[in-house]
């Protein structure tokens, strides 16, 4: 096995995970070597999953590409196979909570689990095709408490937490939400009143309506006149039992009994 330091939110360069053999090839050759070792793995005489359980000799705080091969050079080809994975040595531990207005993100110690001032917090925004970009960064106050509002994006994308402080890090990649802003339109609603709230069989029932129309993000609503209105009435069966169309007055009110 060997292990390559990196400095990225994902531990390496390119602010991404090794995604294909292409990329890792690339990481490996490219990134220095921190650590190397070998582990013997016990026979599998069936068919079932095994494990075997190794430590990464590395003691140093900071993120690490680990690689493992069956052949010791890593080499390509046929009976080899080569697998990876990101390590992050901190004591930092991040937390998130939602708001309304955003994340409110709390950056603590892992050792001790007290407040952590003084590290930045960042957030990325998730893209898999041209690599992650980062959209917004706060430095966490003395409670170790950073607020990051959430991302006006129209196309809804995923977002992820990174923080810094030295070689220490910490990464909470759990897809973040964003905020994106509604399509506001004018909606037209009705309130029906009736004379009674229970009547017996054969009562008529008198009945008043109001139309009135606007815009929620406004809280702006107005009557409208000269509006047709279609009222139905509807047995406990769900059966349309009468329906009549009526047409609103100047104040934006039509009544009528059925």
């Amino acid at each position: 096995m060997q292990v390559r330091p990196g400095e990225s939110p994902w531990g390496c360069p390119g602010s991404q995970p090794p995604a294909n053999p292409r990329e890792l090839e690339s990481l490996l050759a490219t990134l220095p070597l921190a650590a190397e070792w070998g582990a013997d793995l016990p026979a599998t005489p069936d068919y079932n999953s095994h494990r075997t359980f190794v430590t990464p000799p590395m003691q140093s705080p900071g993120a690490y590409l680990i690689a493992a091969s069956a052949r010791k050079d890593f080499s390509k080809g046929a009976g080899n196979e080569i697998s990876a994975f990101i390590l992050i040595i901190s004591d930092l531990v991040i937390l998130s909570q939602h708001y309304d207005s955003g994340l409110q993100v709390k950056v603590l110690s892992g050792r001790t689990g007290g407040p952590v001032p003084g590290v930045t917090v960042y957030m990325y925004r998730y893209d898999w095709q041209n690599g992650h970009s980062r959209v917004a960064e706060r430095l966490s106050d003395t409670e170790g408490r950073a607020h990051l509002p959430y991302p006006r994006d129209p196309q809804n994308a995923g977002y992820f937490l990174f923080a810094k402080r030295g070689a220490d890090l910490a990464l909470d990649p759990r897809s973040q939400p964003s905020f994106r802003d509604p399509e506001w339109e004018d909606v037209r609603a009705n309130l029906v009143y009736t004379d009674r709230s229970v009547y017996r069989p054969l009562q008529k029932i008198q009945w008043k309506v109001v139309a009135y129309g606007g815009r929620a993000d406004l809280a702006h609503y107005t009557t409208l006149p000269s509006t047709h209105v279609e009222v139905s009435l509807v047995d406990p069966h769900l059966q349309e039992v009468d329906s009549r169309t009526v047409t609103t007055n100047s104040f934006g009110t039509a009544a009528a009994n059925s």
